[in-house]
């Protein structure tokens, strides 16, 4: 696959950032919880995705279920900013560096794309396709972005999926090795870190804690033991922004984030 050089430049110094910035931070294996955001509106008990908008500070949290579900925006502090419907049944988020825009997979397969407005806010009817169709190994997957490989990840009954994130095909299909039984492990949902070497996340929502994988050797690096009262999941609910692993509380409707890198 080719892109163009602008692109490959805006990836090779985003990873470049990444690198270096990674091995000066100092990792928290056992995190205390950090930011809240508490969704406004009603609808969806299902939160499935966090990302994070590097130029404007701010988070964007999203429920799963239906398309009218909320989409909101959030202050860096957790403040709530902006309140939006949805437009889309989104099954993962996260902000795409090198377009500058929010783009949600969906229930079943496909990309929508947002672009934010000047004040970083995002509202679910500027929403447009990007990809009608995508494959993925469940309807309920939620997809992860790895901006470096210009691919999207899935989890899905002990297996890692990589597909093209233009051409939808499969790049990888890999079995792993966890260190719990395979049910204790959250369904439909995992995350991307962009540290090196530990970039895929998975959730074991019994003993509350977070598996980082090697994304090259799918070799389990690290463990994060997560406070015993996280509010987790056998489903979704599991996300990753700005260096937080983000919970879902159903009962206050609110994402829980602990700072995993400081």
């Amino acid at each position: 696959m080719t892109f163009k050089t602008p692109l490959k430049l805006i990836c090779f110094a985003f990873l470049f950032f990444l690198t270096a910035s990674c091995g000066s931070l100092k990792f928290l294996t056992k995190p205390k919880l950090s930011i809240q955001l508490a969704m406004q509106q009603p609808n969806g008990t299902n939160g499935t995705a966090v990302a994070f908008n590097p130029d404007k500070k701010v988070y964007y949290a999203v429920m799963g279920g239906h398309h009218s579900y909320p989409l909101e925006t959030f202050h860096k502090k957790g403040k709530a900013i902006f309140q939006s419907e949805s437009y889309c049944d989104a099954r993962g988020m996260w902000w795409n560096t090198g377009k500058k825009q929010i783009e949600r997979n969906i229930y079943k397969g496909g990309i929508k794309q947002t672009k934010p407005p000047k004040k970083g806010v995002l509202i679910g009817s500027i929403t447009e396709v990007l990809i009608d169709s995508l494959t993925q190994p469940d309807p309920n997957s939620c997809a992860v972005w790895d901006e470096q490989n210009q691919s999207l990840w899935y989890y899905h009954q002990g297996i890692f999926y990589q597909y093209d994130y233009q051409t939808s095909e499969l790049l990888l299909e890999q079995k792993i090795d966890l260190p719990c039984p395979i049910n204790d492990i959250t369904a439909f949902s995992l995350i991307y870190t962009n540290i090196p070497n530990e970039e895929l996340g998975l959730l074991n929502f019994q003993k509350k804690e977070v598996y980082l994988f090697d994304k090259n050797t799918f070799e389990l690096k690290r463990t994060i033991t997560l406070p015993t009262d996280a509010p987790t999941d056998a489903y979704f609910g599991f996300a990753y922004a700005n260096s937080h692993v983000f919970l879902f509380d159903k009962g206050s409707r609110t994402w829980v984030g602990y700072q995993i890198l400081k």
